[in-house]
């Protein structure tokens, strides 16, 4: 982590003032914009409303999931798989990201270097390497409200991405050192756990940086269309749960959150692209 981030994000926790104004931190740079229509590896999210969040009182949900609330998204384009470290080796020989300074995960010290892990999602990346490399690929990070519409679909409030089934081992990726495979498995291994729209692992195997700000009060204000999160913050929100937590963080609502240079073994992303 450089010096620069560490500094920004002290004074972001302390003050909840925005991050840099230009480069991997710049609000203006995860603001939608033009982009092709989805490529192979993604799939298309047509426009529409869903429901997002949960009403005061839903069983097993948190405060910061209130209220229930049905923002319009616009048509988007997200990674059908988590970003691995195969893809993302690629960017770094490209010279275009920077190299994860933690190279093991919680069991592998090798993960990142070794053949072995090269499908499995990257970790180790803060929220600005992140969205330094969707932006490379043309793209960025899907903002909170497209995430949660892609792992939801669009015409109910399901639990899960698959629907309200109990998780188990078949569908995610979750149990810490006792559960599914007690570190990062895979991406795609487990195709009857995807979402409506055919986008894997959104529950379990790690948690998944998104562009927003994290406000636990924001769902009360958000606008009616295309919500992206407040303007400052001191935290960057995460989703999906990974393969530490238990069943009720991998339902699509949960919300999570941490500062941006943060960088973790549980912890990885996918992207996104707008399609007008």
């Amino acid at each position: 982590m450089s010096a620069s981030r560490l500094i920004a994000s002290f004074a972001l926790l302390l003050a909840g003032i925005p991050g840099p104004a230009t480069g991997a931190g710049s609000r203006t740079a995860d603001r939608p914009g033009d982009a092709t229509p989805a490529p192979q590896h993604q799939v298309l999210v047509p426009a529409g409303p869903f429901t997002m969040g949960n009403d005061p009182g839903t069983p097993g949900a948190h405060g910061d999931e209130a209220p229930a609330h049905r923002p319009r998204v616009d048509t988007f384009a997200i990674d059908k798989h988590e970003v691995t470290v195969r893809q993302y080796r690629a960017c770094v020989r490209q010279g275009r990201c920077s190299a994860p300074v933690r190279r093991g995960s919680r069991t592998r010290p090798r993960y990142y270097d070794d053949p072995a892990s090269a499908d499995h999602p990257v970790i180790n990346v803060d929220w600005y390497q992140a969205s330094d490399y969707c932006r490379a690929q043309g793209g960025r990070l899907p903002t909170e409200a497209e995430w949660e519409k892609a792992a939801r679909g669009p015409r109910d409030q399901r639990r899960y991405p698959w629907g309200d089934r109990d998780p188990d081992c078949s569908l995610a990726n979750f149990g810490g050192g006792d559960g599914c495979a007690g570190d990062t498995d895979r991406v795609g291994a487990r195709p009857a756990g995807r979402s409506p729209y055919g986008v894997h692992d959104m529950a379990g195997n790690v948690w998944e940086w998104v562009s927003d700000w994290y406000d636990p009060a924001y769902y009360g204000r958000s606008p009616g269309a295309n919500p992206t999160g407040p303007r400052w913050g001191a935290f960057k929100v995460m989703r999906g749960g990974c393969y530490e937590t238990g069943p009720a963080g991998l339902r699509v609502s949960c919300r999570n959150r941490d500062l941006p240079t943060s960088q973790k073994p549980n912890v990885g992303f996918r992207c996104a692209k707008p399609t007008r």
